[in-house]
C-alpha cells in the first residue's frame, strides 16, 4: 500500500498531520494578534500618555493606588521574585521630563492623603531586571525644566519697491503677446467733462464818486492812485488851490459831472504823480466836463488827454502843458476860452479836434494854440462837420494860432457851415487858413464871414510863381468864401496871379473874395 494514500476514517485525518498544523496555525494566530494589538495601542494611546508613564517613577504593575486617611511615604511591599516574572527596574525620578505636565498625578500632593498599594500579579517584563524600592524613602518629585518662551520674529519691515531697471540688452527669443484687458461695460454712463471756460481777468479797483463829493486844498495833496469813476447824477468839484497828483496810468471817468473849479489867485493843479503819464479824463455820452483856471500836466499817456463824447466841455483860462495826447471833443456843445495849449508832444492827430456827426456849435475864442510837437500835417485847431444836412455854427475870434505843417486852422465840412471867424492871428508854418467842404456858400444866404484876421509869416509853396513871389500860402477854399477886410502880411495884399499880381502878401485860391484888404494889422488879432 502506498504510505502517502491512507485510508481516512468517516470525517477523520490522520494524527501527525492534524497536529503539525494545529500547533503552526496557533502561533500564526497568536503573533497575528499581538500585531494587531500593538497596532491598535500604537494607534489609540496618544504619545503624551506615553511620555507621562515614562516621566512617571515605576511602581509594581500589581499594585492599584488607593487614598488613605493622612499623607505618608509610598510604602512599596518587596516583590516575590520568580524565575519566570523577573521584577522591572524603578526609572530614576531625578531625570527631566520633556513635556512636563501642569499637575503630575504621580507626584504626591502634600494636602492629599497617601495613596496604598494594593498588591496584585506582576506583569513586568521579563527582560528587565528590578531593582528593590527603599520603604522609608519617598520618591523625589521629579524636577522641571521650565522650557524658553517661544520667540516670535518679528515682521519684516517692507522695503519700498524698486523700479525695475531698463533692460540693457534685447530679450533672447520670442515674448509673449500681451492682449489689451477688456475694461467691464460701466454701470452708469460716464458723466461728460466740462470744458473750461475761458475767465476774464477782475476789474481793476474803481473810486466811485456818488452824490456831490469835494476835493478842498486844505486837506493836502490829493494822491490818486486808482481810477476815478464819476457816477451817474454825481458831481465831483476840484475846490480852488487843490494839487491833485494822479499816478502813471490812472484815468478820470465821468458819467456824470467834472468840475475843476480854481481862481486866479488858487488855482487847481491836476499833474502826475512821478514823471510818467496818467491817462486822460474821459466823458460818456450826457455828462459834462468843466475846467476852468487850472494847469493840467503829465497827462495823455494814451495820446488823448481830454475825450469828450457827446457831452458838454467847457475850459476857461486853462495851461494844458507837458502833456501826451490831443483834446478830443465830439459832438455837444463845446466852449474853450483864453486858454493856452502849448509844449505837449502830440503822436496823432490836431491839438484842439472838434467832430460833429449831427451839426452844432463851437466857440474858440482868446486861445493860445502853438509849440506843440506834431505829426506831419497836423493842424493846432481842427473842426470835423459830416452831415451834410445839418449846420455847424462855429465863433472863432481873437486866438493865436501858430506854426505848424498842416493849416493853422483847418475847416472839414461835408455840410454847411455858418458863424465869423474875427480877429485871429494864423501865422507861420506851411498853411494858415484852410476850408474844404462840398456844401457852396450861397449867395443871399446866411455864410461863413472871415473877417479882421491876420494871416502872415508862411511859407512859399514849391510853385514857380509863388516861390519868384516869395509869398506863401495864406488861404485856400475848395468852395467859394468871403475873406475881405483880413490883413495878408503886406500893406499891397495878397498874392493872385491874375488879380493882385503886385501883392506881397500870403497868396490866396481862386475861389477867396479878398479885396478889399487891411493895408496894416488888425488892432483885435492878437500878437503873442
Amino acid at each position: 500500500m502506498d504510505p502517502s494514500r491512507h485510508p481516512s476514517g468517516a470525517g477523520g485525518m490522520p494524527g501527525r498531520a492534524a497536529a503539525a498544523v494545529s500547533r503552526d496555525m496557533v502561533l500564526l494566530v497568536g503573533a497575528l494578534s499581538l500585531l494587531a494589538t500593538a497596532i491598535i495601542i500604537a494607534v489609540l494611546v496618544p504619545p503624551a500618555t506615553r511620555s507621562e508613564a515614562l516621566e512617571a517613577p515605576a511602581a509594581p504593575t500589581g499594585a492599584v493606588l488607593t487614598p488613605s486617611a493622612a499623607p505618608a511615604a509610598l510604602e512599596v511591599p518587596p516583590a516575590t521574585p520568580t524565575a519566570a516574572a523577573p521584577v522591572l527596574a524603578q526609572v530614576p525620578t531625578d531625570v527631566p521630563a520633556a513635556y512636563p505636565a501642569p499637575r503630575d498625578p504621580l507626584v504626591p500632593d502634600p494636602t492629599a492623603p497617601a495613596p496604598t498599594m494594593t498588591p496584585l500579579l506582576p506583569t513586568a517584563a521579563p527582560d528587565v531586571p528590578a531593582e528593590p524600592v527603599q520603604p522609608d524613602a519617598a520618591p523625589a518629585a521629579p524636577t522641571t525644566e521650565p522650557m524658553p518662551a517661544p520667540v516670535v520674529p518679528a515682521e519684516p519691515t517692507p522695503a519700498a519697491p524698486v523700479d525695475p531697471a531698463a533692460p540693457t540688452e534685447a530679450p533672447v527669443g520670442p515674448t509673449a503677446e500681451l492682449l489689451p484687458t477688456v475694461p467691464p461695460p460701466p454701470s452708469a454712463p460716464p458723466a461728460p467733462t466740462l470744458i473750461p471756460t475761458a475767465t476774464t481777468p477782475p476789474p481793476p479797483p474803481v473810486l466811485a464818486i456818488r452824490g456831490t463829493t469835494r476835493w478842498r486844498a486844505d486837506a493836502g495833496p490829493v494822491m490818486v492812485t486808482m481810477d476815478v469813476h464819476v457816477v451817474p447824477g454825481a458831481t465831483l468839484i476840484i475846490e480852488p488851490g487843490a494839487d491833485v497828483r494822479i499816478a502813471p496810468g490812472i484815468a478820470m471817468y465821468v458819467d456824470g459831472a467834472l468840475i475843476i473849479a480854481g481862481s486866479a489867485a488858487a488855482p487847481v493843479r491836476l499833474g502826475g504823480s512821478t514823471p510818467q503819464r496818467w491817462d486822460g479824463i474821459f466823458a460818456q455820452p450826457g455828462s459834462s466836463v468843466l475846467i476852468e483856471r487850472a494847469e493840467v500836466r503829465g497827462g495823455g499817456a494814451g495820446g488823448t488827454l481830454v475825450a469828450v463824447d457827446d457831452g458838454t466841455f467847457v475850459m476857461r483860462n486853462a495851461l494844458v502843458t507837458d502833456n501826451g495826447g490831443q483834446i478830443h471833443l465830439r459832438g455837444g456843445p463845446v466852449e474853450i476860452r483864453d486858454s493856452e495849449i502849448s509844449g505837449n508832444d502830440l503822436p496823432y492827430g490836431a491839438a484842439i479836434e472838434l467832430v460833429f456827426d449831427a451839426g452844432g456849435f463851437a466857440t474858440l475864442s482868446g486861445n493860445r494854440v502853438g509849440g506843440n510837437r506834431q505829426a506831419p500835417g497836423a493842424s493846432p485847431v481842427l473842426l470835423r462837420h459830416r452831415s451834410a444836412y445839418d449846420v455847424l455854427s462855429v465863433a472863432i475870434e481873437g486866438n493865436l494860432l501858430l506854426e505848424s505843417t498842416g493849416p493853422n486852422l483847418a475847416l472839414d465840412a461835408a455840410g454847411e457851415v455858418r458863424g465869423t471867424i474875427r480877429c485871429n492871428t494864423l501865422r507861420g508854418g506851411d498853411h494858415g487858413f484852410s476850408l474844404k467842404s462840398s456844401a457852396p456858400q450861397l449867395p443871399g444866404a446866411p455864410q461863413l464871414i472871415v473877417r479882421d484876421n491876420a494871416i502872415e509869416a508862411h511859407l512859399p509853396a514849391i510853385v514857380s510863381d509863388y516861390l519868384r513871389s516869395g509869398v506863401g500860402r495864406g488861404a485856400t477854399s475848395d468852395v467859394f468864401v468871403d475873406m475881405r477886410g483880413n490883413w495878408w502880411g503886406d500893406a499891397s495884399g495878397p498874392y493872385e496871379p491874375t488879380r493882385n499880381v503886385p501883392g506881397r502878401g500870403d497868396a490866396v485860391g481862386t475861389v477867396i473874395e479878398f479885396a478889399p484888404w487891411h493895408s496894416s494889422r488888425p488892432a483885435c488879432a492878437p500878437a503873442r
